[in-house]
Parts: C-alpha cells; sequence; structure tokens
C-alpha cells in the first residue's frame, strides 16, 4: 500500500555539545536522539515526534520550571519536529495503517525512562536504543544490527553537521522511501 507512515530515527544538534571536544567527550550523547513518525506524503504532514529529555518543563501558567531535580521525562510532539535543531533523520521502518499513533505513543510510553546517576550512563541515547528494539520487536522497525547501526547514525550526524550538502534523510532499510 502507499503512503504508509515512516518511521525514523531523529537526531538533533545539542549547540556546543556537538562540536570538537564535547563531540568526542559525549560520544553518542552528544547529539539528542528521538523518535518520529512522519507521513509519507505531503498531503498529509502529519508529524509525531517521541523523545525523553531531563530538561525544563515550564509551567504554561506561571512561567516556571516544574523539573528543578531534572528528571527524565517522556516527551510527544505533533506537528513540531523541532526543526531548528533536527540535523537528519535516518528511516527504519514504516507502519502499518492498521496501527494508530495512540498506539506507537503507548508503545514508546511503556519504555522505562533513563535513571538519574545510574552507571553506566542512562540518557536520550539509551533510550532510542530500547525504542527502536521495541519497534523492531513489534514489527514497526525493520531488523538490523543495532550496534553498527547506532556507529552509523552517529557518523551521519557529524556529516550533517559539518557538510549540509548531505541528505537530510537516509533510509535504512530495504524498502524504498
Amino acid at each position: 500500500m502507499r503512503n504508509k507512515r515512516q518511521v525514523f530515527l531523529s537526531l538533533h544538534h545539542r549547540n556546543s555539545l556537538s562540536l570538537g571536544g564535547n563531540r568526542q567527550r559525549f560520544g553518542y550523547a552528544a547529539y539528542h536522539w528521538g523518535i518520529l513518525i512522519s507521513s509519507k506524503g505531503p498531503s498529509r504532514p502529519d508529524c509525531y515526534a517521541f523523545d525523553v529529555s531531563n530538561g525544563v518543563v515550564l509551567d504554561p501558567v506561571h512561567r516556571v520550571n516544574l523539573n528543578e531535580e531534572g528528571n527524565w521525562h517522556f516527551r510527544e510532539k505533533v506537528n513540531d519536529p523541532d526543526q531548528d535543531s533536527l540535523l537528519g533523520r535516518v528511516m527504519i521502518g514504516k507502519v502499518p495503517h492498521e496501527v494508530t499513533y495512540a498506539q506507537i505513543r503507548d508503545l514508546l510510553e511503556s519504555i522505562p525512562l533513563p535513571q538519574r546517576d545510574a552507571l553506566p550512563e542512562q540518557n536520550c541515547v539509551t533510550w532510542t536504543r530500547a525504542a527502536i528494539r521495541k519497534l523492531q520487536e513489534n514489527g514497526l522497525a525493520e531488523q538490523f544490527d543495532l550496534n553498527r547501526f547506532m556507529d552509523e547514525s552517529l557518523a551521519f550526524a557529524d556529516q550533517r553537521l559539518h557538510t549540509r550538502s548531505t541528505p537530510t534523510s537516509i533510509n535504512y532499510t530495504t524498502r524504498p522511501m
């Protein structure tokens, strides 16, 4: 069937944390990682972004930070894939028509949040790895070597950051984009 929704890894720059010595020091965590579900055609611009963050959560009324302790929380953004920081997308699967966004959200929201002060460190990268595994287990992402995929995605993010002529999206599946 045509116009299946596509499943992507999304990679976002983290300003100075993605550059120079910080890039080497932070490794994968030099970038922000998440999952993006997007319709294929321009006639349906639906885009759902899922990730975890330990950043500021503003109270919409009083404009104060509700996450002063920096706890990790699950985020879902609809039609706002954070274009300013988005470096690139890596397609990892397609969503069958019978699977709803709510089912995908529930699946991703069931993944345990990173724990502060855990060793080894847990963050958006470890959560996204778990999300990809969960998507693979549920037939929403193709099967592939996750370690190799992470390395190749990191190299893609580096390339996108330094060479904007690199395509914004790449296909890691055996299916056409």
